[in-house]
């Protein structure tokens, strides 16, 4: 469960419905390339442009790099509330980063989920189970020949409504990953965890949120690199890494508001020192 915090805001649309973000994020540069204080401008690292319909659904997210070349772009098609179809294309990628997910729902439940090539050869089907209780209790992914790759068995306390642990086996029914998930009383999640059971790989992340959703930690690499986020009513304000347990890096932000509440543009400051500005135009219904 990932948050568009940190990425790219999703708008306030109490007073007004937001149609389309375009961001822009700059370097700050002098014109050797570094930064020198005194002589500073903003190069163009990274563009991307967001459009969301008035149900508040992303419809496409483009992202062009610093070269002003479109690189990925994501468009998805709803029915009813339901997201039925994603044309994910990558032109850095090859043909696992160009493909189509096509769903398919039984009234709320997503049942099946295809993925298709551009040129619409089948890649894989993932097949979602329920239970009685309208529990997703498993998860199984198939190549294109019907062949099952792994699967995944969902855990579920009493009465919840989402799975409190996940556990998934390769082909051979061996154990492979596990996910833990921890959750507000409101339902929100609080904390997931996840982790190989390989102990070799020393793989295991950790990702914790507020109640509001939003991403207060990270934990990757089995712990090596750490990331706190920070928060004030609106905006996220700070984020400290670290790396072996020590400081690495405290990168702070600072807004500008356009009048419902939105920002427009974002600073970044790395150790208290300027290094890069965010400025984005939103469109309203």
């Amino acid at each position: 469960m990932k948050n568009l915090q940190i990425g790219y805001d999703l708008p306030n649309s109490q007073k007004r419905k937001v149609k389309r973000i375009s961001q822009r994020v700059f370097d700050l540069k002098n014109r050797m390339g570094t930064i020198i204080l005194g002589e500073r401008y903003y190069d163009s690292d990274q563009e991307f442009d967001l459009k969301i319909n008035k149900q508040g659904e992303i419809l496409k997210i483009a992202i062009a790099d610093n070269k002003d070349s479109l690189n990925l772009i994501e468009e998805h098609q709803y029915s009813a509330g339901k997201k039925i179809k994603s044309i994910y294309t990558n032109k850095k990628g090859g043909i696992e980063s160009n493909y189509i997910l096509q769903n398919t729902w039984n009234d709320n439940h997503l049942v099946k989920q295809e993925k298709y090539s551009h040129d619409l050869e089948l890649i894989s089907t993932k097949v979602y189970i329920y239970n009685s209780d309208d529990q997703n209790t498993e998860i199984n992914l198939y190549d294109k020949e019907g062949i099952l790759k792994w699967r995944v068995i969902e855990h579920f306390e009493d009465g919840s409504i989402e799975p409190h642990k996940s556990l998934t086996y390769d082909s051979d029914g061996r154990h492979t990953h596990s996910h833990y998930y921890e959750y507000y009383e409101n339902g929100s999640l609080k904390e997931e965890t996840g982790e190989n059971t390989d102990d070799i790989s020393g793989f295991r992340t950790i990702e914790r949120y507020d109640e509001q959703g939003r991403l207060t930690f990270n934990s990757v690499v089995g712990g090596i690199w750490k990331r706190t986020y920070k928060y004030n009513e609106t905006s996220l304000v700070s984020v400290e890494y670290e790396h072996r347990n020590k400081l690495h890096d405290i990168v702070n932000f600072e807004y500008e508001f356009d009048l419902f509440g939105n920002w427009v543009v974002r600073n970044h400051y790395r150790n208290e020192m300027p290094f890069a500005r965010t400025i984005r135009h939103l469109d309203y219904y």
